[in-house]
């Protein structure tokens, strides 16, 4: 448990200084987006667009199961921790599948 409250703290610090730093950028870009800096809200999009299930209907997994086995076939990816709930670990147990996974999602995005 200590674990993870250090981690959300981590995270919590980051991303206020991420805010900074992007300050500016975020005056840019168009509020209706819902852009913002917190590390496990982008696990959760990541997990929702990403996951094989296909449990949320606005999600590409089942498009990019097909192209998987397309132009990946036989390859193995790391699981993407589901982020459905309130988990106190997520941005912990995401950060793996999404650093592995990272060049065969941006290729397929």
């Amino acid at each position: 448990h200590l674990c993870y409250v250090h981690t959300n703290g981590m995270e919590k610090k980051l991303c206020a200084r991420l805010q900074v730093i992007l300050k500016d950028s975020f005056k840019e870009i168009d509020p209706k987006l819902q852009v913002s800096c917190v590390y496990s809200a982008y696990c959760r999009a990541y997990d929702k667009f990403f996951s094989l299930c296909c449990n949320y209907p606005k999600g590409k997994g089942e498009n990019f199961a097909i192209y998987l086995c397309k132009y990946h076939p036989g390859m193995r990816l790391f699981h993407i921790k589901s982020a459905q709930g309130s988990r106190q670990d997520l941005s912990l147990m995401a950060s793996p599948a999404i650093y592995m996974d990272c060049v065969v999602h941006l290729e397929y995005a």
